[in-house]
């Protein structure tokens, strides 16, 4: 709203740069007393609050969040008590956890989908979905929990498998849970390993040809060159040395390029590359 922050500028200036009227102004203003409750009409006139026609809501607490999705899903299982149990958590998460090493094994079945309260919890190793949404860590009293809307937590809301079945649950086309869900997470894995089998395919093949099972003797191969250079070793040693070297070469730089694919495409491997720029 470009008017209204002209406005507020002027009125800033005007009071004497006074800090304590603006914040008065701001708090006595009706924007900001009005109600959070969502009515038709305004759900009509403005969906998305961009005009400020009601008051702002805060999101759920960070058990809650979870809680919501699989119930709009019908995932949800209410059952009242019984042992803590352990959803989905990326893999690796507990590999700093030591005296002694643990290993996360989430569960299966209806413990999968039971409430968030049951999460099972790791005081110096919070689950990573109730992290990103400002659960405590129980280490000591807290009166009011925090409430932050952060990158990481939307992160999570699009990368934790549960929202990805929840999504499915409710009837969201399966291309686009694939598209917004599952490729970017694997892109980077799937590019590597063309690599590798690119690589390891055109070995194979020379390999094939040099041992005579693969091409025909008249298509030019490096696996046919090299054998056919092996009679003229003490004459021309360079008729089998040049392809072998143009091989290895080729090979490798398949291999390094994916690996310069994968690094820039992983987040974590970017930014382990960065800080050791630094350093």
């Amino acid at each position: 709203h470009p008017e209204l922050l002209d406005w507020l500028a002027l009125e800033f200036m005007e009071s004497g740069w006074d800090i304590k009227h603006m914040v008065r102004l701001l708090l006595t203003s009706s924007s900001y007393r009005q109600s959070s409750l969502m009515t038709d009409k305004l759900q009509e006139l403005d969906p998305y609050n961009r005009l400020v026609a009601r008051q702002s809501r805060y999101r759920v607490e960070a058990e809650l969040v979870r809680d919501a999705a699989l119930f709009i899903s019908g995932l949800l299982v209410d059952e009242i008590g019984g042992r803590s149990v352990k959803p989905y958590q990326p893999a690796g998460y507990w590999k700093h956890l030591n005296f002694p090493k643990r290993k996360w094994q989430h569960d299966k079945g209806s413990s999968q989908y039971r409430r968030g309260v049951y999460t099972h919890w790791q005081r110096t190793f919070l689950h990573p979905s109730l992290l990103a949404f400002d659960a405590p860590s129980r280490e000591e009293c807290t009166a009011e929990r925090m409430v932050s809307n952060t990158p990481q937590a939307a992160l999570a809301l699009l990368n934790d498998p549960t929202y990805v079945e929840a999504a499915r649950a409710v009837g969201v086309p399966v291309p686009r849970i694939l598209m917004l869900h599952v490729l970017p997470n694997i892109v980077s894995i799937i590019i590597v390993q063309a690599t590798f089998t690119l690589a390891g395919a055109i070995l194979a093949e020379a390999s094939l040809s040099f041992l005579g099972a693969g091409v025909p003797e008249y298509v030019p191969s490096w696996g046919n060159i090299i054998a056919t250079g092996q009679g003229y070793m003490q004459v021309g040693f360079h008729i089998s040395f040049f392809p072998g070297l143009f091989l290895t070469i080729t090979v490798l730089a398949v291999v390094l390029i994916g690996d310069s694919i994968r690094d820039h495409l992983d987040p974590k491997l970017r930014g382990r590359l960065k800080t050791t720029a630094h350093s």
